[in-house]
């Protein structure tokens, strides 16, 4: 898909790739943009500072082709300041995201602005498979907007290296907010729920690598607590109605620990039937929702098999088709009172294809 017969002298699409000690993976990374179907585009490459060869690599690279553009901060200034600045540099009428580490499919930018235009969206990402992990699993995220938006109350509904939006968002001002400590993107994407349109390709087009050195490893305390918080937020951009019991149960929802006791097991399910309600006959949302269930009751499986019996006696079962494989997964977990997180809970974990497994 050539996209190069345009009028503006500027380019398509703007990719920003921040770097930081990713000599590694960071040739590989540029290679899969500068190989896109889509090739009318300048590739923003911003080097936050490195220690290694990432920036000898950088210049390497754009003296081979005239559209990357290398950047370097004189120090690391970390991930926000150094996507904002890409932001504040980019010229395209897409801003598109890439990371150092990760691959980018030959097909990706033009499918994705391809469904952008067909569906009328301004925020998009796509599906993506490990790449590194023991499961290369593929990794789904909601297409439409709805699905997106409920997904968005739980967690990020899509991988930050896929990201691609119209240059519109930033020219009302949008950033990324300093205070979202490792999870910019989340934060991101709550700030803007209330007036755009989201969704995701529903196709891989972006290998993402998985390793020790990755922030969701390195910062991971730091990252629970800021997604919890946003969460919360989330609640609030999208007018779901919440005390304020609700609002604080809302944040640890997806809280990766294990439940304390069966009153806040039921807590949480008191609180997911009355999301599920709000949302009426919107089916796509109560399936979502729904499906938080099953991983709350997998966070609970130490307390035992009365866990499988709470699971089933609430209705939001009707949303959420369980497969037998999770609900097999339920079970046996809760007959060896695995406990969240444990050594045993992994290794039944690596070999699951449940979500919270």
């Amino acid at each position: 898909m050539n996209m190069t017969s345009r009028e503006s002298s500027n380019p398509l699409i703007s990719v920003i790739l921040p770097v930081f000690n990713a000599e590694n993976f960071v040739e590989e990374s540029i290679e899969s943009i500068l190989s896109q179907t889509a090739n009318d585009l300048e590739l923003i490459v911003i080097d936050d500072g490195s220690e290694d060869g990432s920036w000898e690599k950088i210049r390497a690279a754009a003296s081979r082709d005239g559209r990357i553009r290398p950047l370097r901060n004189k120090k690391n200034r970390g991930l926000i300041y150094t996507l904002n600045k890409g932001l504040l540099e980019s010229k395209g009428f897409y801003v598109a995201r890439m990371d150092a580490d990760d691959i980018s499919l030959p097909d990706r930018l033009a499918s994705q602005i391809e469904f952008m235009k067909e569906h009328n969206v301004d925020f998009c990402g796509c599906w993506i498979r490990l790449l590194g992990s023991i499961r290369k699993r593929v990794i789904c995220f909601p297409e439409t907007d709805i699905g997106f938006k409920t997904l968005l109350l739980f967690q990020t509904p899509f991988s930050h290296p896929t990201l691609v939006m119209r240059r519109k968002i930033i020219h009302a001002g949008f950033r990324y907010r300093s205070d979202a400590v490792h999870a910019e993107e989340y934060d991101l994407a709550v700030q803007l729920a209330k007036y755009y349109r989201m969704g995701n390709v529903p196709k891989v087009l972006l290998l993402y690598r998985v390793h020790k050195s990755q922030v969701s490893n390195l910062h991971r305390r730091t990252q629970l607590e800021s997604a919890a918080r946003i969460r919360r937020e989330a609640l609030r951009a999208l007018e779901i109605p919440a005390d304020p019991e609700q609002v604080y149960l809302h944040g640890y929802l997806r809280y990766p620990k294990p439940v304390a006791s069966f009153e806040e097991l039921r807590a949480y399910r008191n609180w997911l039937e009355t999301l599920c309600l709000y949302f009426e006959e919107k089916e796509e949302a109560k399936r979502v929702v729904a499906e938080q269930w099953l991983r709350v009751c997998i966070r609970a499986t130490h307390l035992g098999p009365r866990v499988v019996n709470e699971y089933r006696q609430s209705f939001l079962l009707r949303y959420y088709d369980a497969s037998y494989k999770q609900q097999a997964d339920l079970l046996l977990a809760s007959l060896f009172r695995l406990r969240y997180g444990s050594r045993m809970f992994q290794m039944l974990e690596s070999l699951s294809l449940s979500p919270g497994f």
